[in-house]
This record gives C-alpha cells, sequence and structure tokens, in this order.
C-alpha cells in the first residue's frame, strides 16, 4: 500500500501544533536572585504525579500566575499534548473545566480542599517556589509536582469560557 504525500501532511500539521503552543514571545528564565515583584506573570512548565489510594496518574502541566491581579491558569494535558483540564482562578473564583469528562464548575477556592485555605496564587506561588520539587497532601491523595522550566513572561492567565454541552457543578477532587 503506498500513501502519497501523506507523511508530509502529519509532518506539516504537527509542526504547526508545536508552533501554536507558545504562549509568549517575552520570556526569559527564572533566576534564583530575581524578585518576586519584578515578575508581571511566571509561566512553569511542570511534570505532576497524582496519587490517591491505589490509582496513579502522570502528565505534564503548565502554570501562568500574574502576581499582581493574583490570577492563575492551570492546564494539564494528556499524554498526547491535548487539554484535559483547565484551572482558572481570579482572586478566590475559580473555574475549572475537565475536558475529558466534560464537566464544569465555578465557586470559591475556600471550598476546595486543595488549596488549604490558601488563595490559589499564593498557593501556586509556593509550589513554585519550591523548585524544583512540591508535594501536595491532603486525605488520601499526594500530588507531587516536579517544575521543569520556569520563566519570567508577558503572557496573562485568560478565563476560559465553559462550553454549552459540559455538565455543570462537578467539584474537582485532589
Amino acid at each position: 500500500m503506498k500513501v502519497a504525500g501523506g507523511g508530509w501532511r502529519v509532518a506539516g500539521a504537527l509542526l504547526l501544533f508545536v508552533a501554536c503552543r507558545s504562549t509568549s514571545t517575552n520570556e526569559t528564565p527564572l533566576t534564583p536572585e530575581q524578585s518576586i515583584d519584578s515578575i508581571r506573570t511566571i509561566r512553569a512548565l511542570m511534570r505532576v504525579q497524582a496519587t490517591n489510594g491505589e490509582q496513579t496518574q502522570s502528565f505534564r502541566a503548565q502554570m501562568l500566575v500574574e502576581t499582581a491581579t493574583q490570577r492563575v491558569e492551570l492546564t494539564a494535558y494528556t499524554p498526547v499534548g491535548t487539554t484535559a483540564m483547565t484551572l482558572f482562578a481570579d482572586g478566590d473564583r475559580v473555574t475549572f473545566l475537565d475536558h475529558i469528562h466534560r464537566t464544569a464548575w465555578e465557586g470559591s477556592a475556600a471550598s476546595l480542599d486543595f488549596f488549604a485555605g490558601r488563595t490559589p496564587a499564593s498557593w501556586a506561588l509556593e509550589i513554585l517556589g519550591q523548585r524544583p520539587h512540591a508535594t501536595i497532601s491532603r486525605n488520601a491523595g499526594t500530588v507531587d509536582v516536579n517544575v521543569l522550566e520556569a520563566y519570567s513572561s508577558d503572557a496573562s492567565p485568560r478565563a476560559p469560557s465553559i462550553p454549552r454541552d459540559y455538565q455543570c457543578c462537578v467539584a474537582p477532587k485532589l
């Protein structure tokens, strides 16, 4: 069986996909001596391993933290690079989208146990401050976060729109 030109179309689509994934054109690697006050937004690429009882999931993630506005955008990716989950926080208000199960939740960060009573921005900055590794433990669950890269960025966290076909009011769990 001969496939004419099919490989080139796939390669071109993959190159376009990779090229479009950048969130900003103005980024510099963070240095340990940088003051948090001098950074508009921190963009971090992470490897996350979540364990709940006998079940373990490992995935790549990206987090944007805009320190002045207290906005956070956390995106978890599937093994093939599509978006599995999006969490957006503006102060204490959180929007959570589970793209795999097509569910959505909006509410106060205080009602989610994995922030442990902190605002999402302070929670995110604490994780980033423990570079390269942080562990979050709640009840029977543990989340290990390895920060692979962190940048000072001009990107801004963006509130996601909730697709109409998503089931409402399913709160995220650790």
